[in-house]
């Protein structure tokens, strides 16, 4: 087991080769492990690679994090790093996406709630929606 960051233990981090990408996936989960596989399975064939993505296991059970380490060593290869935190008990989904921003290095963090089923394009349009103008602050 890693480090203690307040309530929350770093469980595992999954290193890449190069430099950290402009976004961070904030996901916190507390999800049945089908429909955790479900948005895995999404993620992973839509995510733009060179993305941080840190997992906030929010009361988790040992089965989801082996599934999320499983998943996460096989993101090296994308070019894309990955940490997996576990607050083994509950705090709800606002004190796991504060933990992943106290966390963010990037220019943009985008919180996804880990039961949705994620479509072709999507981060790029949100990136390009965050961009077009100066005083977006929020998409």
């Amino acid at each position: 087991m890693g480090a203690d960051v307040g309530d929350f233990e770093e469980v595992a981090t999954i290193p890449c080769d190069s430099p950290p990408g402009i976004t961070t996936l904030a996901v916190p989960i507390n999800q049945d492990q089908a429909i955790l596989d479900l948005f895995l399975q999404s993620l992973a064939a839509t995510e733009a690679s060179g993305c941080h993505v840190i997992f906030v296991v929010d009361g988790g059970c040992t089965a989801t994090v082996d599934a999320l380490v499983g998943w996460t060593a096989a993101l090296s290869s994308k070019a894309t790093a990955a940490k997996i935190f576990v607050n083994r008990h509950p705090k709800g989904w606002g004190r796991c996406i504060s933990f992943a921003m106290e966390m963010c290095k990037s220019e943009f963090l985008v919180t996804l709630d880990s039961d949705l089923v994620l479509i072709p394009g999507w981060l790029d349009q949100l990136i390009a929606v965050a961009t077009a103008r100066a005083n977006v602050g929020a998409v």
